[in-house]
């Protein structure tokens, strides 16, 4: 649904964009990580057709950006930080003003509105002045605006900025559903870790203009480390059976693909190579020697350790 190649982007003596290429499918979200000043927005923008780059481009739905800048317009929806409503007038009229615009047809247009206004719960609100919305009003009427044509692709650039919890999961929820439901092509610029962990099928992390890592978190995991890391807690009565953590300890180590073993009172947190393969001999062990288990889970690492880990990968490589 997106294809970028080799976009790069100059302000004066600012490299916004150094030769970025990457891949969105449609239907997915695609999460778009970098600190402030990587080049998020400055790609946002040009895929929007708002700029137009200094090498390389982008074809969107077959439709290049060089080329036929009107038509990816007409078949796009962009969020941005500040979302553009009109505050005097209402949430309704602000739909209607932006249908006619895209030039949604008139014997469709009040239809497109009503289910809208349904679906982001502003129904009852909807001949109110939107100056009178709450935050979280705000941003759905403004994502409302972004659907009122159809679009086949929607860029967010911090969606849920200044919202309270709630209306920031409320928000998640519906981006989801977006996605999933009616299978719209979501491209997310975030700072927030947490809001991409839930909503994104796939990250790309860009620092300094330059695209550093691309692919599904668990593919970026296994990356950034091998093997995968496992937490098993026991019932706290071994010791009273003559077992002690050093024994627990030696019995793991020798087992082949333990590559690391802290027993800590009642927990034990490994490294293996294959936790798929290597657990079950590990448990079958433990219970074995009399030892009673409570769980073993897998423990992944989180974004947040995968992206803190890639940028200060990237900045140890100045």
């Amino acid at each position: 649904m997106i294809e970028i190649k080799g976009l790069s982007k100059n302000f004066k003596k600012i490299k916004a964009l150094d030769n970025i290429s990457l891949t969105v499918n449609e239907g997915e979200v695609f999460g778009f990580l970098g600190p402030n000043g990587a080049g998020k927005t400055t790609t946002i923008r040009i895929l929007s057709c708002i700029l137009k780059p200094d090498a390389g481009t982008a074809v969107l739905d077959n439709y290049d950006i060089h080329e036929e800048p009107m038509k990816i317009r007409k078949l796009i929806g962009v969020l941005t930080e500040n979302p553009c409503i009109y505050e005097r007038l209402s949430g309704r009229y602000n739909l209607m003003f932006f249908g006619k615009l895209y030039e949604v047809p008139e014997d469709q247009i009040e239809q497109r509105v009503d289910e809208l206004l349904t679906m982001f719960d502003l129904q009852d609100r909807s001949n109110d002045k939107s100056g009178t919305y709450s935050k979280g009003m705000k941003k759905k009427l403004a994502i409302s605006r972004t659907m009122i044509h159809n679009p086949k692709i929607i860029f967010l650039d911090e969606p849920t900025t200044g919202l309270d919890p709630k209306a920031s999961k409320d928000l998640r929820d519906y981006i989801k559903k977006l996605s999933i439901k009616r299978k719209i092509t979501i491209f997310l610029s975030t700072h927030n870790l947490t809001e991409a962990e839930y909503l994104c099928d796939k990250i790309a992390v860009i620092n300094k203009g330059k695209i550093i890592a691309i692919g599904r978190p668990n593919e970026l995991s296994r990356m950034l480390w091998s093997g995968d890391r496992v937490e098993i807690t026991l019932i706290n009565d071994y010791k009273d059976k003559g077992i002690s953590q050093s024994e627990i300890h030696d019995m793991i180590s020798s087992i082949d693909g333990v590559n690391e073993c802290i027993v800590n009172d009642n927990k034990i947190h490994l490294s293996l190579e294959s936790a798929e393969k290597v657990n079950p001999i590990i448990i079958k062990k433990l219970i074995s020697s009399g030892i009673d288990i409570v769980q073993a889970k897998i423990e992944g690492h989180s974004l947040e350790d995968i992206y803190l880990s890639l940028i200060k990968e990237e900045s140890d490589k100045k």
